[in-house]
């Protein structure tokens, strides 16, 4: 709240891509730009068995947040996606939020995820990470993660409009709302994609 420091320019942060000329070809997406600690990897990699595909799910966001309204999903939205045997879900949910969903087929490790790089170390052993647009979500396309987004139907600005990709985060898919509210389809075809990706992966 202090006066700025002194400096010859000044700029304004979200003038920034402008001035430096960003486009989209241009956006930095070189990934994983973060990399979790070794021996935590290991340590959660001795957790999971592997016998199931491994996914993490992250269905809502910090409550204070202006526009988590419109981005997080009650649980009960979500049941028909993990209404399945074939993949083991991890609830990544830290925080009072994550107390909402109580299901067998979502392993509640949220105990051992102290901070971002134990839930890093975590999400390095999982076969793909689906989430709201929330921390997790930009975590997950930081290491480069394979990762789901949610998004709501006017969405931040960083994932534009009627596109399924990221420039952002190459490894990411964008399962969007046809219309404000409407989760339902988002959440069907999510189902549907994660059926095409558990049988990817059992033919590896």
């Amino acid at each position: 709240d202090g006066p700025p420091p002194e400096a010859d320019q000044h700029c304004s942060i979200m003038s920034l891509p402008f001035l430096t000329a960003t486009t989209m070809t241009a956006i930095p997406a070189e990934v994983p730009y973060l990399k979790p600690d070794q021996a935590d990897v290991e340590r959660w990699q001795a957790e999971i068995n592997g016998e199931r595909p491994s996914v993490g799910l992250v269905w809502a966001g910090n409550p204070g947040q202006a526009h988590d309204y419109s981005r997080s999903l009650a649980p009960e939205t979500i049941m028909p996606l993990i209404d399945r045997d074939d993949v083991q879900f991890f609830n990544l949910l830290v925080g009072p939020r994550g107390d909402e969903l109580s299901d067998p087929r979502v392993l509640d490790v949220r105990a051992c995820l102290n901070d971002f790089a134990q839930t890093a170390a975590l999400m390095q052993n999982l076969d793909l990470v689906i989430s709201v647009d929330s921390a997790p979500a930009h975590l997950a396309g930081a290491l480069g993660r394979p990762l789901w987004v949610l998004l709501a139907f006017d969405p931040d600005s960083r994932y534009f409009l009627e596109r399924t990709d990221s420039p952002w985060y190459p490894t990411a898919r964008l399962f969007r709302q046809p219309s404000p509210g409407e989760w339902a389809s988002v959440i069907e075809r999510t189902a549907n994609a994660l059926d095409t990706f558990v049988g990817t992966i059992a033919k590896r």
